[in-house]
């Protein structure tokens, strides 16, 4: 590992493959320990709409800055 100032440090200092495989691993690790955290119904309805609404806003304002028939057309 590269200590030397800017260096590289903790996951950084590692390939993407051996990143994927250690958080991998700690996935694997939190569910055979029942730690992970685990959506309900009601959690994962809840985010959706939350995505969805930010999805539909950036929509709305991208369309104010936008127009639908460019000039010329």
């Amino acid at each position: 590992m590269n200590t030397e100032k800017g260096g590289r440090r903790g996951f950084h200092s590692l390939s993407l493959r051996e990143r994927h495989e250690v958080s991998s691993k700690g996935g694997r690790a939190a569910h055979k320990k029942k730690t992970c955290h685990e959506w309900t119904v009601e959690e994962a309805r809840e985010a959706g709409r939350r995505g969805g609404k930010k999805t539909q806003a950036k929509r709305r304002r991208l369309k104010k800055l936008i127009p639908d028939d460019p000039p010329g057309m």
